[in-house]
């Protein structure tokens, strides 16, 4: 690939580049926490951006592209600030994996696992259309070798070391954050969150923003539940 093809490229084409490709094309590399980024300039609609790897594997969920950044006009030295920001503060080591101070650091911690690790792997997604599989991993489902089903991931491996790295890591999560969500503040927050996140205000229910985050009205305590009904009342307010 030459580097003034790269301007014209679409999100799927991008999403496909090899790290030897982005190597090609980069203005410059970083590495945060042993992750390769590689700032490049994408052309007039995706711009300067920062694309992700790990292990020779392009982990694009990770990627940031300027067109999203923009608004305020930066400059690229002020944009690369604010993908080492950003980056720093979604990509993980597993030692990072194992607890979690809120709500929020729970879920930016476990779609980091679910998301983001199994790219750092060669997968087949479990989801299709109608069954049907297209391009690439059509070629890898009529493969054969995508057997080990991750119920993490929605995923096909080769082999368990996706689903044996990855399952004890959410299991330590969990824990965290179950001793996390005792905190009466970090439960409050972690409802407020889910009750928005759902749309409360308009479906006037919260058991399904509960569901999201593993509780139950009935099997929580009087003041737990006294909390939720709250929280929800203040979302139909609108008073957060």
């Amino acid at each position: 690939m030459i580097k003034s093809s790269v301007k014209n490229l679409n999100i799927n084409e991008i999403e496909a580049l090899s790290i030897e490709e982005a190597k090609t094309i980069a203005l410059e590399k970083l590495n945060i926490k042993g992750f390769d980024i590689y700032l490049v300039d994408l052309g007039e609609y995706f711009g300067y951006s920062a694309l992700v790897f790990k292990d020779d594997h392009h982990i694009y969920f990770a990627n940031l592209y300027e067109v999203h950044y923009r608004y305020n006009g930066p400059t690229h030295e002020q944009l690369k600030k604010k993908y080492i920001s950003l980056l720093n503060n979604k990509l993980f080591i597993d030692e990072e994996l194992t607890s979690v101070k809120d709500h929020e650091e729970y879920e930016k911690k476990t779609e980091f696992i679910r998301n983001y690790m199994p790219q750092e792997y060669d997968y087949l997604t479990a989801f299709c259309i109608n069954g049907i599989y297209k391009g690439k991993d059509q070629e890898k489902y009529e493969s054969g070798e995508y057997t080990n089903y991750s119920n993490i991931a929605f995923a096909y491996f080769k082999d368990k070391s996706y689903q044996e790295r990855a399952k004890p890591l959410i299991s330590k999560l969990k824990k965290s954050y179950k001793e996390v969500m005792e905190n009466i503040d970090n439960f409050k927050e972690a409802v407020r969150h889910a009750l928005y996140n759902h749309e409360a205000c308009i479906t006037y229910e919260y058991e399904t923003a509960l569901e999201s985050i593993g509780l139950k009205y009935a099997e929580l305590p009087k003041n737990k539940q006294d909390i939720i009904i709250e929280v929800f009342n203040e979302v139909l307010s609108g008073k957060y």
